[in-house]
């Protein structure tokens, strides 16, 4: 049997018709795949165009969706007149079988024939001086024993058409597929961020983890990698583990190095990305195989990356609580000159892990900011002073508002023995007017306050600021606003 697969989680059908799977004995499959983020679409062959049919083992037929199986033909216009599914069982029904006694130990195992599987009715003649007796059996008392293995089930797919005749049209019979959708080939990005304290560089290695969490080895011909918001769900969601799987990586890499080496005869992703329709598409280029209940790793592109290291104090306006003791977020703020996908980020400085995330999709030139966990080495104090409560009325909603007027005094210590880079975000959510006091350190004074606090751009209730605290010193800064609430 030929078989095309065709990996994607869209209703878009992306038909390639040359590369076929072979499916031999050996349950080995080769094929080319365009692979998605949970499933795929295969798209087999038939060899009897005449009379298209289909069939599936149980187990396959758990992990695809039923009602995505169409038949195409990309040679001739056919219209399908009919599809009809039928689930086939071998009966036991007229075979020998054998029952145990599992309440009465010392009972013997008894040959019986089955009459009824259904109803577990069956024919007795081991008593009764070889008259046969029959009678229904308890499956809960009683265990059916059998000299091979127990059928199970199949399904069948058929389909009737009819092809439209055009002039000019081949008068032979059309090569026919048959489509459905897979739960068992899906991949997604890992990503090592390797950063340096000594030059500042940023290096983001990619990999494609491709699972194949199937039964069969898969020899992938040709390959391509879909990433993006597609959203297709199959009919039991798993989570992406494993747990149990064996992963594979074609050469080896050195995650303190910037540098990667690639073997030339190894598959890898030959590009950052192909855009198609609001998502990315990209290809790997060359051969490979996966075999069962295995993650295969591909080195992807090489994306030009960089990175800004801060210290993150982001805050929600609490009037119930005046004063703030923390520590700020060892933060950092990526920005990518090609699209990323979504995955899992492993962080190293210097070689050392130390910290993860998980990465969004990420569009080419999009800042993205992340934090992994509290800074030690830098401590800050806010204080909310109140310094005015004045209430008047709204007479054009008839409602008494009262105007709040706060100033916030920030501290912070910088114990690290370099100059660390702060951010600062405060959400409002009552806020009607901002006011930027300057604000002042210890060793200098800050001639322009604008540069310190301001209004979020994007977000009106959101104060911002962006600073540097000097080596083993002390800065303080202020600003006010003004609330109302009713």
């Amino acid at each position: 049997m030929n078989l095309f697969i065709l990996i994607t989680t869209t209703l878009v059908l992306f038909l390639q018709l040359n590369g076929l799977i072979q499916c031999g004995s050996d349950r080995t499959t080769t094929a080319i795949v365009n692979i998605y983020s949970n499933f795929a679409e295969i798209v087999e062959k038939l060899d009897d165009n005449s009379r298209p049919t289909i069939e599936f083992s149980e187990k396959e037929w758990e992990n695809i969706r039923s009602d995505t199986i169409i038949l195409i033909c990309p040679t001739a216009n056919i219209t399908v007149t009919s599809q009809t599914v039928t689930e086939q069982k071998r009966s036991l029904n007229g075979e020998k079988i054998f029952i145990r006694d599992n309440v009465n130990k010392s009972a013997p195992i008894m040959e019986v024939t089955m009459i009824d599987e259904t109803k577990h009715l069956i024919e007795d003649r081991t008593s009764n001086k070889g008259q046969s007796l029959y009678y229904t059996i308890n499956t809960k008392r009683q265990e059916i024993l059998q000299t091979s293995l127990p059928p199970t089930s199949k399904y069948l797919v058929s389909f009737t058409y009819r092809k439209s005749i055009s002039l000019g049209d081949s008068q032979e019979q059309p090569q026919l597929y048959v489509s459905y959708l897979y739960s068992k080939l899906n991949w997604r990005v890992r990503y090592q961020l390797l950063l340096s304290t000594l030059t500042n560089n940023s290096v983001l290695l990619n990999y494609a983890d491709i699972r194949n969490d199937g039964l069969n080895t898969i020899k992938i011909d040709h390959g391509e990698l879909f990433s993006g918001d597609i959203n297709i769900q199959m009919n039991q969601q798993r989570i992406y583990t494993q747990n149990r799987f064996t992963t594979k990586m074609p050469g080896q890499q050195n995650l303190f190095n910037a540098q990667y080496h690639q073997e030339a005869s190894l598959p890898s992703i030959e590009s950052s990305g192909t855009e198609l329709a609001g998502i990315y598409k990209f290809t790997i280029n060359k051969p490979f195989e996966i075999e069962p209940k295995t993650n295969y790793l591909l080195p992807m592109f090489e994306p030009t990356v960089y990175v800004r290291r801060f210290g993150l104090i982001d805050k929600v306006f609490n009037k119930y609580s005046l004063t703030t003791n923390d520590k700020v977020q060892r933060s950092y703020c990526l920005l990518s000159k090609e699209y990323l996908p979504k995955g899992q980020v492993i962080l190293r400085e210097d070689g050392y892990l130390v910290g993860e995330t998980a990465f969004p999709n990420l569009a080419a030139n999009e800042k993205y900011t992340f934090s992994i966990g509290q800074d030690a080495d830098i401590t800050y104090n806010e204080q909310i002073h109140l310094l005015s409560t004045i209430k008047f009325n709204d007479t054009s909603r008839n409602v008494t508002i009262t105007r709040l007027t706060y100033e916030i005094h920030l501290k912070i210590n910088n114990h690290k023995h370099r100059v660390v880079s702060i951010g600062y975000k405060q959400q409002f959510p009552t806020m009607k007017k901002f006011n930027a006091t300057i604000g002042h350190s210890h060793s200098h004074s800050h001639s322009n306050s604008s540069s310190l606090f301001f209004l979020n751009p994007d977000n009106k209730q959101q104060v911002m600021a962006t600073f540097d605290v000097e080596a083993d010193k002390v800065a303080t800064y202020k600003y006010g606003v003004i609330n109302e609430e009713e």
